[in-house]
């Protein structure tokens, strides 16, 4: 009821209505979407989630809640699981700051649009998947890897030069 106060007038309804259904316990997967003010008095989108715990006899012992503000952009690409350009800005400030040596690589899947249009979107994620898992084993401590869009990546070599630049972009183009 307390939270309910923050929750925007034409989303209250909802608000109230999904908040009954998960205190009865009702088993709902998704999320649901509600604009939430905060305390600089702007309202930002919030999913909220729940899960009930069922005790005894599949009685409701208690149900947990929590939200997520949508408004933040995610650090992790849905897909691929890879580091997201949120997180590439992140560490490439970092990475500026410690003026240590450090090389940037960004490839491009030349033709994935077409490949995208033919096979669909369901061949061309798992694609994705698949070059995302072969990029992971090939990172370590000194090396990161971001999905920046569809089928553009960027690589953060760090204490790297020009020679160990090229070494990795020939390692990346026979993956």
């Amino acid at each position: 009821k307390e939270m309910a106060k923050h929750v925007f007038p034409y989303d209250l309804d909802e608000y109230n209505e999904e908040i009954r259904k998960r205190t009865n316990g009702e088993v709902l997967e998704e999320p649901f979407f509600v604009r939430v003010c905060g305390q600089d008095k702007r309202y930002a989108i919030f999913s909220f989630f729940s899960k009930p715990y069922f005790g005894k006899g599949n009685e409701l012992e208690y149900v947990l809640f929590w939200m997520q503000n949508e408004n933040i952009p995610s650090r992790f690409d849905p897909l691929t699981s890879l580091f997201s350009y949120t997180r590439y800005v992140e560490d490439l400030d970092i990475v500026l700051k410690t003026e240590e040596r450090f090389a940037v690589l960004q490839i491009e899947l030349v033709g994935f649009d077409t490949f995208h249009l033919l096979y669909g979107l369901d061949y061309s994620g798992e694609l994705l998947k698949e070059i995302a898992l072969s990029f992971i084993y090939m990172m370590n401590e000194k090396r990161c890897v971001y999905r920046l869009e569809s089928e553009r990546f960027v690589f953060i070599l760090k204490e790297a030069g020009r020679e160990e630049l090229i070494s990795f972009e020939k390692r990346v183009r026979q993956t």
